[in-house]
Order: structure tokens, then sequence, then C-alpha cells
């Protein structure tokens, strides 16, 4: 494939806008033939701490949590607008970076669009409900945000189930921390971008890049987080399970394994 991302150098970070990250420099690596497309500024502990810090600013003190359903959703549609007219690009860099087929990386761009126009719309369906009790009583439900949500991402379908996890807790008003994989984080970047563009406000959309055993780690323990959501293998899911019990976090978990591939000689 002759042409190139668009991606050179970026931060580890994206919280609003691109920042420094302070864990050392990380080369991001086309797997097609083993040559560096980016370099990323991989996050530490610290960074992971200032991120939350800033979600949690958002969720708390920001303005995104407090609109209606039915304000949020032009948002939603336009990440979706903006996703479209970037395709071309998204599922270059998807293609150079995760090593998918093109074709496939397009229907994954077009599948994180889908997204976030469907949740755009489900917004409308976003009701309370009236519960009978005995007597002379009313007992209202009404949905509120959860707050932060972290999402941890895996290598395989990056922009896809980025787009999963994090259209439906903006449609519900909650802030968002990204953790992608360390070997596909540029699609995360792009998309937090194209949030930003939209009109999703600052601090409710973050990306860190960094390893699970330090950041990851650290964005699970640590309880100004609500909840967390996992798409990753069994081991990873029993260990944030347990981390996650220490604050009693509500957790999301898709874990797999379940379809090895087998490579031989001759192929």
């Amino acid at each position: 494939m002759s042409a190139t991302v668009s991606i050179i150098e970026t931060s580890g970070i994206y919280a609003g806008e691109a920042q420094p990250a302070g864990g050392g420099r990380l080369d991001v690596v086309d797997p097609a033939n083993g040559g560096a497309i980016a370099r990323v500024a991989q996050a530490n502990v610290a960074d992971a701490d200032r991120v939350i810090a800033a979600a949690r600013r958002a969720f708390d003190e920001g303005t995104w949590r407090r609109l209606t359903p039915s304000e949020r959703a032009p948002v939603l549609r336009q990440v979706a607008a903006l996703i479209r007219r970037d395709a071309n690009e998204l599922a270059l860099l998807e293609t150079r970076n995760n090593g998918m087929l093109l074709t496939v990386a397009r229907a994954h761009v077009e599948s994180a669009a889908a997204l976030f126009e469907f949740y755009s719309d489900a917004t409308a369906m976003m009701l309370g409900t009236q519960i009978p009790v005995p007597g002379q009583l009313l007992d209202v439900t009404i949905r509120e945000p959860m707050g932060v949500v972290v999402a941890i991402i895996p290598w395989n379908a990056p922009l896809a189930t980025t787009a999963s996890k994090l259209a439906p807790a903006l449609a519900t008003g909650n802030a968002v921390i990204v953790k992608p994989a360390s070997l596909t984080p540029l699609t995360a970047l792009r998309l937090a971008a194209l949030c930003s563009e939209a009109g999703v406000p600052a601090g409710v959309v973050s990306v860190i890049v960094g390893p699970g055993s330090t950041v990851g780690n650290a964005l699970v323990r640590d309880p100004r987080v609500d909840k967390v959501s996992l798409t990753g293998d069994t081991a990873t899911g029993r260990e944030v399970m347990r981390v996650a019990a220490e604050t009693l976090k509500r957790l999301t978990l898709e874990c797999g394994g379940k379809s090895p591939s087998l490579i031989f000689a001759d192929a």
C-alpha cells in the first residue's frame, strides 16, 4: 500500500486536546512489514491520575451530564457525520495499524458511524418508570448518568470496539476514558479528536495509551472511576474483576480467546 497515514507523531493522551505523557515513547508499527508508522507518548500512573481527575471534573462540574438526552443526540449524530467525512483516512489508519484488510477496515468505519447514529436515536428511549406501590404513594425512577467510565479496548477491532463503548456511554451523559491496546491506539486517538470537533466538551472523552499492568491497573483501581467496560482475554477479565471489587465498581466484561488460528509452515 503506497499511501501514508496522516499521524506521524502523536500524544499518548487526548482529553479535549493532545497532551504530553511521561512514560517514554512507543513506536506503533505496521504489522505487515514491522515498520514504525507513528510514535506515541506512553502514559504512566501519574498521567492516569491526571486523566481521571479531568474526567471526574468534566462529569461533576461540566455541562454534558446536565444536557437532556435530546440535546446530546445532535452531537452524536455529528460524530457519525465526521467519521463518514474522514472514512478513507480512518480505514487506512486502521489497516496500517491493525493489519486487517482495507475492505474490512472500511466496514468497521461504517459500523462506528452507525453506532453513533443508533445511540443518538436511542436517547429518545431513555425513560424513567413509575412503579406501583401500596397506598396513596408515588414511586418514580429517573435514569441518570453513571459517572466516569473506563473503556479498555483490544487490538483486534480498535475503532469499532471503541465506538461500541463510547457511543452509548456518551448518549447517557457519562465521561469516558478510553485505554486502547498499546499495539493499536491510533484510531481511538483520532476518534476522540472527532468527538471534540463535533462538540463533546473537553474532558468528557479522554484516550490514554499505556501498559495495562500499570496504567490500566491504576484506572480500574481508582475510586473516582464508577464503571469499567473491558473487551479482552479471560485472564485480564479476571484481574480487572478482582481489582474493581476493591471499590465495588460496576463491570461489563467481554472475555474471549475461543478462536485460535493454526499457521502451518507452507502458508
